[in-house]
């Protein structure tokens, strides 16, 4: 592809008219173009009559449903028309709102608008009332990434709902300072955006309540979040009252977290909310209708619900091109510097939330996705927790060690099912992959293969892909494993595990927020410091001082050094009313650990694992510890329902503390303890008695109806008294 500075995005535009594509009339930037065609629905829409039997998917905005549908019209592209494969973009060049992306997507059709073949196709297929048709001519370029966020298709409504006749003119002739200006601008559109959202507070959501389920309600008004935004923006206008520089910076910089957070949850929930209002029957969409008609703005009551409810998409993603205008009207101004650098801090801060609310409307799709295969793939051995492997990056039939089958990658974990797993059709789970476990071995034209690094004896796993192209499949699977890298949990003594953030956080080395909502960055088991990946190089050392070397695990209390999986349960059934009491042990039946725990009036036990030669120990893969310290440590402060699902405990008693706190009660005489216990066996072999454990003499026992005892064999046991006859 050639490059010039000209992309002629305009001349585009009249190639889509020219083919029947309704163009709205008020496009005046290239991002509004890159937000039609994102979705695929127009493109497709024009090879659809061309080709009927092509699948088009219209009305959703799922990033896998807009990609097929981009794949569907470069595959037209590639058979029907014969164009080169080189003139044609990517297909998730189209999803991808950016200047460089649209740029490729431009020059493909400037390609298509001078192909013969399609102007053939286009005389006698396309619908006899489209306008004459007109080829254009233009270039491929490279644009450097605009790193701010665009808006949805709904930004007509915004600037109708919001921006319209707020700030005019001064047609009196009077030279007004710009920057005046600008704060006017940004307080008149606050406040009408404000009525925005009272509207939806007192109209909708007061009167829809009457008519519409509870459950509902929740998922249309985002869980509550639409009220909370009214809140927030009305304590942000009550700042903004006295207008001024200061007053914009304390209004919107001192609520930065508290905006990041709501408008990631509105983002998060705003297309389900928006798939709920499409699901409605005849008679609730004519009385909501009916509410829409009693609004007295004329503008307001020609949008739909869904429309308005995607307002504060818009608006928050136009903050800052507000305070870059207020920015620059300053400098010239000449403000004082400490002015400056806070209206400095304000724009970049709101930039980078852009960055975070684009991510998140991406994680928020790929998240209903991820709820889907939460029932739709089956673990005979545990219930699976499907966030516990990541973000879902990609999936697809694929060929593993010549096998056809179809994997998902996740940013932690491939996993393989036989076929597409779905809430209508589950797979059983074929086999997990864990990522932190592999390197990247050699490839060929189309195959890629993946070398274990734990088991340097273990054959490599081949990837053949056979849906996408190498490339795509190569650079997804490349940031995975560099994402999975060991090389970067311990770095200057720290140790950094990848993590999932359950709300906004900035990188303690950057100060942006790590972007998304699933596995966004990573963060230190010991000073917890979080930082995006890129990051890590960057940071000093750990200042908190390290977990004692693993050769004495004894020197803790929770470690019990003589116990087996029979002796642990038994002792640890004292105890089933309490949920996450614990104890570490030596594993029998492998080299290493296993965790005894209560959980749900039951024992439970898992096994721990060791890599890197022995000297990393890890429940998940994903999570490595240089020390056992550190992952008790860790899991005592982090539940272990986010590797298992079924355990929604963090491990909070040690074995050894709850012994002392019956000790304590029985020598003051407080026996809370009323359950029975069955009869049980220690074997020599285990060294030790419940007699030893509790400093207590022969056949004395704090547990009431239970009593110990020792037979010729020294053999000890814990018994009911009813049991006693029986020995």
């Amino acid at each position: 592809m050639s490059s010039t500075p000209d992309i002629n995005w305009k001349d585009c535009i009249k190639f889509l008219l020219s083919v029947g594509v309704d163009v709205p009339p008020n496009f005046t930037e290239i991002e509004e173009l890159a937000v039609f065609l994102s979705t695929g629905e127009v493109l497709g829409n024009i090879i659809s009559q061309m080709e009927p039997k092509r699948k088009i998917s219209y009305g959703s905005s799922l990033p896998f449903a807009m990609h097929a549908n981009a794949k569907e019209f470069t595959s037209f592209l590639q058979g029907a028309c014969k164009i080169k494969e080189n003139d044609i973009f990517e297909e998730w060049d189209l999803v991808d709102l950016s200047l460089k992306k649209i740029d490729k997507v431009v020059f493909t059709l400037s390609v298509l608008s001078n192909n013969e073949i399609f102007i053939n196709l286009s005389k006698t297929k396309l619908n006899k009332n489209v306008f004459s048709f007109e080829p254009f001519t233009t270039y491929f370029t490279n644009y450097e990434e605009p790193g701010e966020g665009y808006g949805d298709t709904e930004d007509d409504i915004y600037q109708i709902m919001v921006t319209e006749e707020t700030v005019t003119d001064d047609d009196t002739g009077r030279t007004e300072d710009k920057s005046e200006k600008v704060l006017a601008e940004i307080y008149e559109t606050e406040k009408a955006f404000l009525e925005v959202l009272n509207l939806i507070k007192e109209k909708y959501f007061k009167e829809m309540k009457d008519f519409i389920l509870p459950s509902k309600i929740k998922d249309i008004f985002n869980n509550r979040c639409m009220l909370q935004l009214y809140a927030l923006h009305s304590a942000i206008f009550n700042d903004l009252e006295n207008i001024s520089v200061s007053a914009v910076v304390e209004a919107f910089l001192s609520r930065k977290q508290e905006i990041t957070s709501l408008y990631c949850e509105y983002y998060l929930r705003i297309e389900k909310a928006r798939e709920v209002i499409k699901s409605l029957d005849a008679n609730v969409i004519s009385r909501i209708e009916k509410i829409q008609h009693s609004i007295s703005n004329a503008n307001w009551r020609q949008f739909p619900l869904q429309a308005v409810i995607s307002v504060p998409a818009q608006r928050v993603l136009k903050y800052h091109l507000l305070f870059e205008s207020l920015l620059k009207e300053r400098k010239k101004a000449n403000a004082p510097m400490q002015e400056l650098e806070l209206m400095e801090s304000l724009t970049k801060q709101f930039k980078n939330m852009n960055d975070v609310f684009n991510q998140a409307k991406r994680e928020a799709s790929v998240r209903i996705r991820m709820a889907e295969l939460q029932s739709s793939i089956d673990n005979e051995e545990f219930k699976i927790n499907i966030t516990f492997y990541g973000t879902l990056r990609y999936e697809s039939e694929c060929k593993v060690n010549k096998q056809k089958v179809y994997i998902l990658l996740f940013t932690r974990t491939m996993i393989v099912t036989n076929l597409r797993p779905t809430p209508q059709k589950p797979q059983k789970l074929k086999n997990e992959i864990h990522f932190s476990d592999y390197v990247l071995g050699g490839q060929t034209d189309n195959t890629i293969s993946l070398k274990c690094n734990v088991d340097p004896n273990s054959a490599p796993i081949v990837l053949e892909n056979t849906k996408s192209t190498q490339e795509e499949f190569l650079e997804i699977l490349n940031d995975i494993l560099e994402l999975n890298n060991h090389e970067y949990q311990h770095f200057k003594n720290h140790e950094f595990l990848l993590t999932d953030f359950p709300s906004p956080t900035l990188c303690n080395a950057c100060d942006k927020f790590l972007a998304g909502l699933v596995t966004q960055g990573f963060k230190c088991n010991y000073c917890e410091m979080s930082v995006h990946k890129g990051c890590i190089r960057t940071i000093d050392i750990c200042p908190v001082p390290q977990f004692p070397d693993e050769e004495n695990p004894s020197i803790n209390d929770w470690y019990i050094e003589n116990f087996d999986r029979e002796t642990a349960s038994v002792f640890m059934s004292f105890f089933t009313d309490t949920d996450g009491v614990f104890l570490v042990r030596k594993s029998a039946k492998h080299d290493g650990y296993a965790i005894t725990f209560t959980y749900n009036k039951a024992v439970h036990h898992i096994k721990l694992f060791k890599s890197d030669g022995g000297t990393k120990y890890y429940l998940c893969a994903s999570d490595r510890f240089s020390s056992l310290a550190s992952l008790v440590s860790h899991y005592q402060h982090k539940s272990l329902k986010d590797h298992f699902s079924d355990f929604d405990t963090t491990l909070r008693f040690s074995f050894s503390s709850k012994i002392e706190e019956i000790k304590s009660n029985y020598s003051l005489g407080k026996l809370p303890y009323t359950g029975l216990v069955k009869v049980i066996k220690l074997p020599p072999s285990a060294k030790i008695c419940v007699g030893e454990i509790l400093n207590l003499t022969k056949k004395e026992s704090p547990f009431p109806t239970s009593v110990y005892v020792e037979n010729k064999a020294k053999e000890a046991f814990l018994i009911r008294s009813d049991c006693l006859e029986k020995l």
